[in-house]
């Protein structure tokens, strides 16, 4: 498939979008809509793009792809951290004893 069969099969389904990925709100048919091409590929209203019409012309002319605020944040990774020690002696933390005498 080249590219001229690719924006025609994007153009389709930018048609077939109802509704905003992001806030999902209905498209204004006046406004621009802009298809994220990382991991979620939802179609995203102008305003939560938050592009110019200039700048999402420029996408289209350019053949450049565009990536939603929620696709390019990194996802953290949960960790787990133990410590091993080598004077571990499982009986816990030791106790202070109070000493002295009344």
């Amino acid at each position: 498939m080249n590219d001229n069969d690719n924006m025609k099969k994007n153009i389709n389904k930018a048609k077939e979008a109802k509704y905003c990925g992001v806030c999902n709100e209905q498209f204004n048919k006046s406004e621009y809509k802009v298809l994220c091409v990382g991991k979620c590929r939802k179609w995203s209203c102008q305003k939560c793009t938050g592009m110019t019409n200039k700048s999402i012309e420029n996408l289209a002319t350019e053949n450049k792809n565009w990536t939603c605020k929620s696709c390019k944040v990194p996802k953290k990774k949960e960790s787990i951290v133990m410590l091993n020690n080598d004077d571990d002696d499982s009986s816990g933390p030791e106790e202070e004893k109070d000493n002295e005498s009344e």
